[in-house]
């Protein structure tokens, strides 16, 4: 990657979400005046390194970690048209902090004092109900509509890193990682980037860890 490419990224309407225990603590990212914010500047760096160091395993770079000390896990978001809520934000509770869905269960959750029911399954079904394709299928209802996702091609072993209102529609936003890789492949699902029925993920992002 070059200087030239990474200039060409958005410097504005970035959002740190920190995972802590019970709740995610999200802020802005103050865009700079000129250049990449610093973790963007990070992974530009570190992307140039690695070219550079193919040969030479000697070669390192640090990573700038800003996060709150009781962070369990850092990512940085931007969804154009989307401001996010500010602060600390309550995340559904799992007995384990997180949860791995079984396949073909559905889940009765709630967020605050509001229902939703959670559903996965190894990728899409025909008429038949047999599954065919990659991925899993990410099943949400609430107010009696359901919303669907498909998060194709990074097999069905999926966790539940965090459940949230984060967009401030009232309506669960989820947090997922999902197994099968080795590239730590994320994906957010925003309750107001859905519509019923089948909907791509919101985003999909890399994570930093603690």
């Amino acid at each position: 990657m070059s200087s030239t490419q990474s200039s060409t990224w958005p410097r504005h309407g970035w959002y740190q979400i920190a995972h802590t225990p019970g709740a995610l603590k999200i802020s802005p990212v103050k865009a700079p005046t000129k250049g990449l914010a610093d973790f963007l500047a990070d992974v530009a760096a570190q992307v140039v390194a690695s070219q550079s160091a193919r040969n030479d395993t000697s070669q390192a770079v640090d990573v700038s970690n800003t996060a709150p000390a009781d962070a369990i896990d850092v990512q940085y978001l931007r969804v154009p048209g989307v401001k996010l809520r500010q602060g600390t934000v309550p995340t559904v509770k799992f007995s384990n902090g997180t949860l791995s869905p079984k396949l073909d269960h559905t889940y009765q959750l709630k967020l605050g004092d509001a229902p939703f029911t959670l559903h996965v399954q190894n990728g899409l079904r025909g008429k038949n109900g047999a599954p065919y394709g990659e991925g899993a299928l990410y099943t949400v209802g609430y107010g009696g509509e359901f919303y669907s996702y498909h998060l194709d091609g990074y097999g069905w072993d999926t966790h539940v890193q965090a459940v949230a209102d984060v967009d401030g529609d009232g309506k669960p936003d989820f947090f997922i990682s999902m197994g099968g890789n080795n590239s730590g492949y994320e994906a957010v699902l925003l309750s107001s980037k859905a519509k019923p029925g089948t909907n791509k993920p919101t985003a999909t992002l890399s994570s930093q860890g603690c």
